[in-house]
């Protein structure tokens, strides 16, 4: 598995992308709202060029990656905003044809490891149930210094 991310600000360099040899791209990024969970921005999923070729390969699974790099505490502590984020990305995704999301919430406190394990748990449940085969999956640490990842 070949797993490659694709910043929206690097333009056209999908051009450039030996799509036989990728086995997954994840464009970068929904920008979640952390307080409802809704996009701060998606910088331009739903009309990419580069998610046009990446679904056009035929080899290439796509993904979306959603990033929260701070406020953790109002996402998680909002009794409405994970769902909404859930429900956005499964609409987005079916939208698009593509095949799942990658969660990149970086900066997690400790104290959210069981708020993130639950969050993924119910985005991956209902993903799966309203896109069978879709992916989901996140970005782990090189080294979890706050022990928030539940690997089991």
């Amino acid at each position: 598995m070949v797993y490659g991310w694709h910043p929206y600000w690097v333009g056209s360099t999908y051009q450039n992308y030996e799509w036989d040899l990728l086995s997954h791209f994840s464009y970068f990024s929904y920008e979640v709202n952390p307080v409802d969970g809704s996009p701060l921005t998606t910088n331009g999923w739903n009309n990419s060029s580069a998610v046009d070729a990446a679904l056009a390969s035929g080899n290439t699974k796509v993904t979306l990656t959603v990033s929260l790099f701070s406020d953790h505490s109002t996402f998680f502590n909002s009794s409405s905003a994970p769902q909404n984020l859930i429900s956005s990305l499964i609409n987005l995704v079916q939208t698009r044809g593509a095949h799942g999301v990658n969660i990149d919430f970086e900066g997690l406190p400790s104290a959210y490891k069981q708020q993130f394990a639950t969050f993924m748990q119910n985005l991956s449940n209902q993903m799966h149930a309203s896109i069978p085969g879709s992916e989901v999956s996140t970005v782990l640490y090189a080294v979890d210094w706050n022990n928030v990842f539940d690997f089991t």
